[in-house]
């Protein structure tokens, strides 16, 4: 038995909270996949399209640190 939040879920809603998972990815996928022809027949290129310019910040360094920080932690110390 499993609480979330004020529902409880017994063994055999666990099996239809999965399904109903499934469903919604299966769903999320084929309308992802329908966007991408249509975008296609409308003749979308993306190799000729601009990226979003992208601005500088002035924590962009610290992010860059951080993030060399916990590659060098993760390698070393496991």
């Amino acid at each position: 038995m499993i609480q979330l939040r004020d529902v409880t879920v017994r063994y055999g809603a666990d099996r239809a909270l999965r399904l109903r998972l499934l469903t919604v990815v299966e769903n999320t996928l084929g309308r992802s996949r329908e966007i991408a022809v249509a975008a296609e027949c409308r003749a979308c290129d993306l190799e000729r399209s601009r990226p979003a310019p992208l601005r500088k910040g002035r924590l962009d360094g610290w992010l860059v640190v951080l993030c060399v920080a916990s590659a060098v932690r993760v390698v070393f110390l496991g």
